[in-house]
């Protein structure tokens, strides 16, 4: 019985040290890496058992267990002062299980989650002062659901969603207060559909726009923090289109005018605070093309003209209050050319010019404010070649 006993107790000391030995506990350094695993110097085996680390003032840097030369299982670290850094864990060389990381007071940072190596399951961040800063959620490494942000002061700051990795549905974001500042909503990664801008001070939209595939496309409109509406217009394709309309603080229009394909086109009227008209301008393709008429702000017209790709050309022709003309003038690309009229107040034509590219030439007349007349002059080129010159007399 007694050698039965005896035999026993040699096989089962045996075991624990074949077992111990099997689960060696190696310094960090007296391993050996071989395209990526790890071995005891000089062994041929990989490395199964645990290791760990320490640093110069002998406070342990690491902890962890090696499987067949692979990481395995819960391993920590430490930063020098002795506070805990991380915390891993592997399944055989890939991350597997809840990662934690601390800040430098000890305070946790982060926890994550990996499935076979992947980042799956909730991410949790966190601010210096304890508060959850994030919470994310993961499907194999691509961000998945509701997505939260919140402000250091506990204020939730931004809510997400995902799908397989890509942006989806309607993003909401606050401000420190806790009030809505935006909501954008998205689309396989993409903003499709309305975005909408609140006021930080009243709460009150201040813009909505709208999207097709990261493109502007649709109507956009804005407000004034008294929640009037200052501006609307669309957009086709990322280009402002069609009618684009903008308003003064009061609710009234003070501009419209016509887009295609990101270019002025077509009339633009202008009106004054009291809603009288100001001005018609007239584009073609971004360019100053057609008649412009100017008016003043008793309704009176004060001048008009019409430019033909972005150049004065043809008649202008310029007003007294009362309506009656003051100057007629002609031009040819820019220039004055042909003839140029004025008038008196009274109606009595004043001066009668000619032009040829901007300079003077042929004959210049003058007449007094009674209609007799005043002078004659003639030009070439720019260049006075006679000229006669009358009395006064007041009839």
């Amino acid at each position: 019985m007694k050698n039965t006993i005896l035999k026993y107790s040699i096989i089962t000391l045996s075991i624990f040290t074949f077992t111990f030995s099997q689960q060696e506990r190696l310094m960090w350094e007296d391993l050996v890496d071989k395209k990526g695993v790890k071995y005891a110097a000089g062994s041929k085996k990989p490395f199964t058992g645990r290791v760990f680390d320490n640093y110069k003032n002998k406070g342990r840097k690491l902890t962890g267990s090696f499987k067949n030369g692979k990481m395995n299982g819960s391993w920590t670290f430490w930063k020098e002062d002795g506070k805990i850094d991380r915390e891993e864990a592997y399944l055989v060389g890939e991350k597997n299980g809840e990662w934690t990381f601390y800040d430098d007071n000890g305070k946790k940072l982060k926890s994550e989650r990996y499935s076979k190596g992947k980042k799956t399951g909730s991410t949790s961040l966190y601010h210096p002062n304890g508060q959850k800063s994030k919470e994310e959620t993961y499907v194999n490494d691509k961000r998945e659901g509701k997505w939260t942000s919140w402000y250091s002061n506990g204020k939730r700051e931004k809510v997400e969603f995902y799908k397989k990795g890509k942006k989806v549905n309607k993003w909401n974001y606050y401000n420190e207060d806790g009030k809505l500042e935006s909501t954008v909503s998205y689309k396989n990664d993409l903003k499709d559909g309305k975005a909408i801008y609140y006021s930080s001070q009243t709460g009150k939209k201040e813009r909505e726009e709208s999207w097709k595939r990261d493109v502007e496309n649709g109507l956009w409109i804005w407000w004034n923090d008294k929640g009037r509406k200052i501006k609307e217009g669309s957009f086709q394709a990322g280009q402002k289109h069609g009618l684009w309309m903008s308003f003064n603080d009061k609710g009234k229009k003070f501009e419209e005018a016509q887009w295609k394909n990101g270019e002025l086109s077509g009339k633009t009227t202008m009106w004054d605070n009291n809603g009288v008209k100001s001005i018609i301008k007239s584009f073609k393709e971004d360019e100053k093309d057609g008649l412009w008429v100017w008016w003043s702000p008793s309704g009176n017209k004060v001048k008009e003209g019409s430019y033909k790709l972005g150049q004065k050309h043809g008649k202008w022709i310029f007003y007294y209050a009362d309506g009656s003309k003051k100057r007629l003038e002609n031009y040819d690309k820019d220039k004055k050319s042909g003839k140029l009229i004025r008038w008196y107040a009274n109606g009595q034509k004043s001066q009668e010019e000619f032009y040829k590219n901007d300079e003077k030439h042929g004959k210049f007349k003058y007449w007094f404010d009674n209609g007799r007349l005043e002078k004659e002059e003639k030009f070439s080129n720019g260049v006075q070649t006679d000229g006669k010159h009358y009395d006064y007399f007041d009839n």
